[in-house]
């Protein structure tokens, strides 16, 4: 499986390269394109309180690709993945990494007359937050093209707007791009990338010309145009309604017949040099600290106004978990939090422990040292409260798939602090892994199951194991996936110890 991450600013090009490069049967996974699909809007215009919906649906896709694979070539669209994101994308897709290396003028040109207003400050901040890897990437530059000539009635249409506009009907909002534009449509030319977005410009902006000042001004009875039909015209369009859309047609057949006929000699011309490769590994993704979760174990209710409450177990105590990785179970012992909830999250530590929602970090739900995350061991388990701001869109969002039934787990992220392992004498008992105390970072109402297969996830449950045995890391992994595990640790004969590693191999032995 190939998996490519493209990513860039806003309005870089980014969709234009993988609509390029993709071939049939490919995957792309897009934010936009999700967004636009679970809400109906156009592809650039978001509504907040659908946005985790879209995380969830990303995410899911993620997963799958990791668990499943793809027989063809997976790619990813993301505007802004920090330098650790990237990374993880290495690591764990064995991604090659794209960046778009549009300069930040042209963005903002292209955002001013294609996009929401917003797209200018996502612009900016792009630039102003990128962080490059520590050495110079070699990048894909956007092609230039040569500008190709426009019919007629485009040239006439331009250049009635641009009357209109000197005579001062455009309005304060229209672009030097734009006006600039106009001017070479004028003279019968536009650059290859004006007539790739006028396309989408006219299907956008058809509703500019539906007002009864457009009418009265068509009709004779106003001779002041609209600012809408002042842009329509230093678009290329004309504003008679029999005719208004023969720009836009022009250019979808344009579109089509690049992407028909031109495509594969115009990417030969690009550079296509990766800013890192890998080879492509099919492991399921893993933060920096194990997960874990509970089934069924939490609640909501709402309460005043805006206010509703998420409670439930993260973590139920001595009670063996699914075999982990093949070869061993987990048990987490009562206590194993005590420490954790008394040290983090207080006014006066350095580390807080969090709520989160699908252990995304972008969608916090609640903080123990705000005081919107409670905390606490009872009999049953570390048990939490999470008080929900139903203002806030991913609050809602969260609420109301926990209300529907669509989200039915809660989960928990932390380290293992102090543990001990066993080995039953019963041949058909898998090792048990009894987890003493932890470090813990957050708590996650989540849709699915986390990690629990994972080979990483395994590596770090083994880590003190092999601290403890003196057997290799390697070899207890190897043996974990292949079912061995309980056998490795039954053949101490055929293992040569150190004599301190000896003693505590004999005193886990003596604990099975």
């Amino acid at each position: 499986m190939k998996t490519v991450l493209v990513y860039g600013s806003a309005c870089s090009g980014k969709n234009t390269y993988v609509r390029e490069n993709s071939k049939e049967g490919d995957l792309i996974i897009d934010f936009d394109a999700l967004h636009q699909a679970i809400s109906g809007l156009e592809s650039h215009a978001h509504d907040e309180s659908l946005l985790g919906y879209v995380y969830d649906a990303r995410d899911a896709l993620l997963d799958r690709v990791l668990d499943k694979g793809h027989t063809q070539t997976v790619w990813i669209i993301h505007s802004a993945p920090t330098k650790a994101d990237r990374r993880k994308f290495v690591d764990e897709f064995g991604a090659e990494l794209i960046l778009i290396d549009t300069p930040k003028e042209i963005c903002l040109e292209r955002a001013a007359s294609e996009r929401p207003e917003a797209w200018i400050e996502y612009i900016n901040n792009w630039f102003e937050r990128y962080e490059p890897e520590d050495s110079q990437p070699e990048t894909i530059q956007p092609e230039t093209r040569e500008h190709i000539e426009v019919p007629q009635y485009i040239r006439d249409n331009a250049v009635r707007g641009l009357e209109f506009y000197e005579q001062g009907f455009g309005g304060d909002g229209l672009v030097n791009a734009t006006i600039n534009d106009a001017k070479d449509m004028a003279n019968g030319i536009v650059s290859h990338d004006k007539a790739k977005s006028m396309n989408a410009w006219f299907l956008r902006h058809i509703s500019d010309l539906d007002s009864d000042d457009a009418r009265e001004f068509l009709s004779g009875e106003s001779d002041r145009p609209t600012k809408g039909q002042v842009a329509w015209l230093l678009w290329g369009g004309s504003i008679q309604e029999a005719n208004q859309m023969d720009a836009q047609k022009w250019a979808e057949r344009y579109i089509a017949i690049l992407e028909e006929e031109d495509t594969g000699e115009r990417m030969s011309e690009i550079k296509q040099d990766k800013v890192f490769t890998s080879a492509p590994k099919q492991v399921r993704p893993t933060p920096e600290h194990d997960i874990r979760f509970v089934a069924n174990q939490f609640e909501i209710r709402a309460l005043e106004g805006s206010k509703a409450t998420i409670t439930g177990y993260a973590s139920v105590f001595n009670k063996k978990s699914q075999v982990l990785g093949g070869g061993f179970v987990e048990v987490i012992n009562k206590g194993a939090f005590k420490k954790t909830l008394q040290e983090r999250g207080t006014q006066t530590s350095r580390d807080d422990i969090k709520a989160l929602f699908n252990h995304d970090t972008s969608l916090v739900l609640g903080s123990k040292r705000a005081g919107t995350l409670k905390l606490a061991e009872d009999r049953q388990g570390l048990h939490y409260e999470v008080s929900l701001d139903l203002d806030i869109p991913h609050h809602r969002s969260a609420y109301m798939m926990i209300e529907r039934g669509d989200v039915t787990n809660s989960s928990f992220g932390f380290d293992v602090l102090d543990e001990t392992w066993s080995v039953p004498d019963d041949s058909k008992e898998p090792v048990v892994r009894e987890v003493l105390e932890t470090r813990l970072y957050e708590v996650s109402p989540t849709a699915f199951p986390a990690y629990q297969d994972s080979t990483v996830m395994a590596e770090r449950s083994f880590r003190n194991l092999a601290q403890m045995s003196g057997l290799d890391l390697n070899d207890l992994i190897e043996a974990n996936n292949n079912g061995e595990l309980k056998s490795l640790l039954q053949e101490e004969e055929e293992v040569v110890f150190n004599a301190e590693a000896r003693k505590r191999r004999l005193e886990l032995l003596k604990k099975s």
